[in-house]
This record gives C-alpha cells, structure tokens and sequence, in this order.
C-alpha cells in the first residue's frame, strides 16, 4: 500500500523569519511494528469524527474492543489508568469497537461501567477493527502509535506495567 506525503503549509510573515526542517522517511504503510500506521477516519460515541493522523506528535494506543469482551472489560481500568498517569506526556487512547456485535448503547454502556475519559471510536463496517487494515483477529488487541506514526508495539492483551514500560522507552523517561 502507498500513500502520498501530506502537504505542509506554514504561513510566514514578511518581518518574520523562519526555518524548517523535515526528515521523510520511506516505510511500508501496514499493521506491524514497525510500519507507518494505516490512517482512518471514525466517528466517535459523541458524533465527532477522529483521524489517526491529527495525533501525529503524540504516542496513541490503538485498543480494539467489543461491550461483551472479557478480557478487554478486564483490561479497561489499566488502560484508563494509564492514560490518565501519561496524558501529560501526550499519550492519547482511542477505543476502537468494530460495531458487528454493538450499537450506540453498547459503546456507552462500556463507558459508563468502566469510566472512561479517552476516546471511544465506532467502525461500524469493521474496517479497520477486524481483519483488513490492522488485521485484528483476536480481541483485545492493543496497538501503540510511536510520534512518527510508526507502530510501536502490537498485543493481544495489555497490562499497566507493559504499557508504562512501552511508553517510558519511548517518551526516555
């Protein structure tokens, strides 16, 4: 898969001056570590649509659920917590649902039983939650977006510690 470079544009004023500088680096667009995040654009349980791709700069943990996944109910405080703890850091999380078992009750339903602040993102065709795209075969999987948009780590399952570690090597904390 291919894609173009998004386009830069920097206003300047005629008394300022100014100085950028870009490192383009080629990668494969996939669902590995390693390969530049495949970007998408969902609406999420308020009606607001999110892009991948307006995080760029941050660390994002991509975590695939449904309302009756048991290990991903499981993992939920962990995740809030650590988005709670690293949030100053820039950390973002986005919940991703597939929708081919939930509806709209269903997502708040998950909200309200674990309290969720992060962002809870409906792919109503599972196009980026099931096996094309991110190729999520196994829920929960759990997928941490480096700054670049590169994939950092990929898991079925997380932990606390495992997410903390992840993102202290990439933050150098």
């Amino acid at each position: 898969m291919t894609q173009t470079p998004a386009l830069i544009s920097i206003a300047v004023d005629p008394s300022d001056t100014a100085s950028a500088s870009f490192n383009l680096q080629a990668g494969t667009i996939g669902n590995d570590a390693g390969d530049i995040a495949i970007d998408f654009t969902l609406e999420d349980d308020f009606g607001n649509w999110i892009s991948l791709h307006d995080y760029r700069g941050h660390i994002v943990l991509l975590t695939f659920f449904y309302e009756a996944c048991s290990g991903c109910n499981q993992e939920f405080p962990e995740i809030q917590q650590v988005y709670e703890d690293y949030l100053p850091h820039g950390v973002q999380v986005l919940g991703i649902d597939p929708m081919f078992f939930d509806d709209l009750e269903s997502v708040h339903n998950v909200r309200n039983a674990h309290e969720l602040t992060f962002k809870l993102l409906l792919d109503w065709d599972a196009d980026y939650s099931g096996p094309n795209n991110y190729g999520v075969l196994v829920y929960p999987t759990n997928i941490v977006v480096g700054p670049g948009g590169d994939i950092a780590a990929r898991m079925t399952g997380t932990s606390y510690e495992e997410l903390s570690d992840i993102f202290d090597g990439i933050l150098g904390l």
